[in-house]
């Protein structure tokens, strides 16, 4: 029996000595947790502490550019398309601006030469026209006299 009783206190005592170093392993590490979460947030405190701290930097100001042109990127197209015809009658004589130029309320874009051919087309049909016109508003002017 004693031989049994010695083989039980051996096996006592190793697991003494194995829970002392579990023990201390387990608060090696609780320590080394404590130690890091404590380091991570004095550094975390410092970095807020030094945000906080607004960085300003002081400029003149300077008059801009008259006028500026904005460049945006993408490409514009029609939803609709539709073919646009003269109305003007004759040819382009001269070009003052081109497409996509710059222009201002007033800007000539261009001059256009008429022949004498379409000139007197043009009076041929207009004055027949002109004439109902003036007839119908003679007319309905006199209606107008009668009726009062």
């Amino acid at each position: 029996m004693s031989h049994n009783y010695h083989a039980i206190a051996a096996f006592a005592h190793r697991g003494r000595i194995l829970a002392l170093i579990g023990v201390a392993a387990a608060g090696g590490l609780a320590a080394f947790g404590i130690w890091s979460r404590s380091d991570t947030v004095a550094t975390l405190k410092q970095e807020a502490d030094d945000a906080a701290i607004p960085r300003v930097q002081v400029v003149s100001p300077k008059p801009g550019p008259p006028s500026r042109t904005l460049a945006l990127p993408g490409n514009i197209a029609a939803w609709y398309e539709a073919p646009i015809y003269a109305q003007v009658t004759g040819y382009v004589a001269h070009w003052f601006k081109d497409y996509g130029a710059l222009v201002k309320s007033g800007d000539i874009l261009a001059t256009t030469r008429v022949s004498s051919r379409n000139r007197r087309r043009a009076t041929w049909i207009s004055f027949p026209r002109d004439r109902r016109c003036a007839a119908a508003c003679t007319r309905r002017n006199s209606d107008r006299s009668r009726a009062r």
